[in-house]
Formats: structure tokens, sequence, C-alpha cells
């Protein structure tokens, strides 16, 4: 059965393009220590600087692959949900 329509397993622990609080991460001040120790004002100055715009993912490249684009496509559960 797939387990997004499985009656039994509770929504919380369904795949979800809805970012579901499930870890402990950084707070907002363990964020401002780290961006302040790398010398960063923000989240996206410091993405910009470390991760290459060639990989970075934007809405011209967003589900498309070896030059194909998946039509109808507007989220990652969509796409999972399709290829099975």
């Amino acid at each position: 059965m797939d387990i997004q329509k499985n009656p039994n397993i509770p929504k919380e622990l369904k795949n979800s393009d809805d970012y579901t609080y499930r870890h402990m991460g950084n707070s907002d001040i363990g964020t401002e220590k780290m961006l302040s120790f790398l010398g960063y004002d923000s989240i996206d100055g410091l993405m910009n600087d470390v991760v290459p715009e060639s990989i970075r993912l934007n809405s011209s490249n967003m589900f498309n692959h070896n030059g194909k684009t998946l039509k109808g496509i507007c989220s990652e559960t969509l796409m999972l949900e399709r290829m099975r």
C-alpha cells in the first residue's frame, strides 16, 4: 500500500512539502552566532558564497533532468507520487 494513502500512518510521518520540525536544528540565536563567527549577516549571503551557481535550484531548472521537463509537477511530493 502507498505510504501516502495508508490511514494507519499519521500525517506527520508522511512525506510533505511543508517543513515539519522533527529534529533539533539551530535556534535563531545559534544561527546568528554561527553567521557572526563566519562573518555573514544572513544565510542567503553565506549560501551565495559557498553554493556554486551552476548547481543552485531555481524556477528555470526545477523539475528538469537531462534536458527533459516534467510537465505538471510543482512539488517533490507530486513528483515522487507520479514516479511510483
